[in-house]
């Protein structure tokens, strides 16, 4: 009896100890079986992750309408059709692709007053692109003749690399004339022999005076050509009168010393410390020859000022130099009579330059250009 009772009590341990080490307890067995009855039951599944909560969210969430978009034009009008309540406008633009413009009469603002648009207005159009892209006019701005006359007269040089090209142009009584067209200085020119110094050619240089036209094209109305080698000899500066008056002779002004004759034209009275804005020529053995002194009033007087270049397009061809530059502000044009000191460093956006310019009509025409590196 005794060793039954014995051998009992060794088998109840051992199953004890062995349900202990394969069945897990507590709140680590309540979870085994809670996960098992789940996964019986179909239920489980993965928990996502933050970035699939994300994407999930995103998906059903509305896209958002795609807006209008204000556009702002300008061009020729080449066409125009007209529909019961609107005109639609075909619009040549440099900026943006021809496109149609719708315009609701009565709503849409049209200046100047009074005026409607016509075949060959050039308008400056705001609109509304919609997302089926048409475009609607909100506001329409005719430009008038007077307007485009006073806004694009144009007089620059440049050297002569094309032509001629003849072309018809309607006149007046609804016949063609035929017009020369050059390429003078990157620019295309119609010129019809009024008013025309010297004989153009390719290769030589011109000075044009001329309106651009809504073609494109300028029209010349006053234009002198020369040869290069004679506007590569030509010179034009301003400065104090140093010595010289009144006699003839050798004259110095600004430090440059020039032969002053009975050819050269005086203006005004030429005394010592007076200002002059001389042009010459240097002959074929370098000596400078003034052809015209001219003195100046205070309100004449060359323009100073000085900053970094923000913007630059200078062309040299042929030993000549034209374009512009852009600092402080102020647009400079250049030319052949621009004199460019770069012994500070080369002429580039963010050089520091000193400008001594001037003006002529609308434009301002650098004389020296003296630039250097910035502090």
């Amino acid at each position: 009896m005794r060793r039954c009772g014995w051998m009992a009590a060794l088998l109840s341990t051992i199953l004890l100890c062995t349900t202990s080490l394969v069945m897990p307890t507590g709140a680590e067995g309540a979870d085994l079986a809670a996960g098992q009855r789940r996964s019986t039951e179909g239920q489980v599944s993965p928990v996502p992750s933050l970035s699939e909560k994300r994407e999930a969210a995103a998906l059903t969430e509305s896209p958002t309408p795609p807006r209008p978009v204000p556009v702002r034009l300008e061009g020729l009008v080449v066409g125009i059709q007209t529909t019961q309540d609107a005109l639609l406008l075909t619009i040549a633009s440099s900026a943006v692709a021809t496109r149609t413009l719708v315009l609701v009469g009565p709503e849409t603002p049209v200046r100047p007053i009074g005026l409607s648009p016509a075949v060959q207005d050039y308008v400056t159009v705001q609109a509304i692109l919609h997302p089926d892209g048409s475009l609607v006019a909100t506001y329409v701005r005719i430009r008038t003749e007077d307007e485009w006359v006073n806004q694009n007269q144009l007089e620059f040089r440049g050297l002569i690399t094309a032509g001629p090209q003849t072309t018809k142009v309607a006149s007046g009584a609804g016949l063609s004339d035929v017009k020369e067209e050059w390429a003078i200085g990157g620019r295309l020119v119609r010129v019809d022999g009024k008013d025309i110094i010297g004989t153009p050619a390719v290769g030589k240089y011109a000075h044009v005076k001329g309106l651009l036209g809504r073609d494109g094209v300028i029209k010349a109305t006053w234009m002198q050509v020369w040869d290069p080698a004679e506007v590569a000899a030509q010179f034009q500066f301003e400065g104090a009168i140093q010595a010289g008056p009144p006699d003839l002779g050798i004259w110095t002004i600004d430090g440059v010393q020039g032969v002053v004759d009975e050819n050269t034209v005086v203006e005004g009275v030429a005394e010592i410390g007076a200002v002059a804005e001389v042009r010459g020529r240097r002959a074929a053995d370098g000596t400078a020859l003034f052809e015209s002194i001219r003195i100046l009033a205070q309100r004449e007087r060359e323009v100073r000022f000085e900053g970094l270049v923000v913007d630059y397009d200078i062309q040299k061809e042929a030993g000549l130099v034209e374009g512009h530059l852009a600092l402080a502000g102020q647009r400079v044009e250049v030319n052949g009579m621009t004199f460019i000191d770069e012994s500070g460093g080369r002429l580039d956006r963010g050089m520091w330059a000193e400008v001594v310019a001037r003006w002529e009509g609308r434009l301002l025409y650098a004389l020296r250009i003296i630039v250097s590196r910035p502090e």
